[in-house]
């Protein structure tokens, strides 16, 4: 599929730009943890609102914006 190859591009970009910044061991988590983010906005998006079910991702209280 086209958007799964062109998201492959980005995470390759993103991936080897942290590399040089941050070094590999430091940019696979990062990009480790950038593609679960991205994988949780695609399936909230792809389901029904349901405003009276559990929420499909599980928020750490510490992200959570309370303002």
């Amino acid at each position: 599929m086209a958007t799964e190859r062109t998201s492959d591009q980005w995470f390759t970009i993103l991936r080897t730009s942290a590399e040089l910044r941050f070094g590999s061991e430091r940019a696979a988590a990062l990009t480790d943890e950038l593609r679960a983010m991205a994988e949780a906005v695609a399936r909230v998006l792809s389901e029904p609102l349901n405003f009276h079910a559990e929420s499909p991702v599980d928020f750490p209280i510490e992200r959570v914006d309370r303002s």
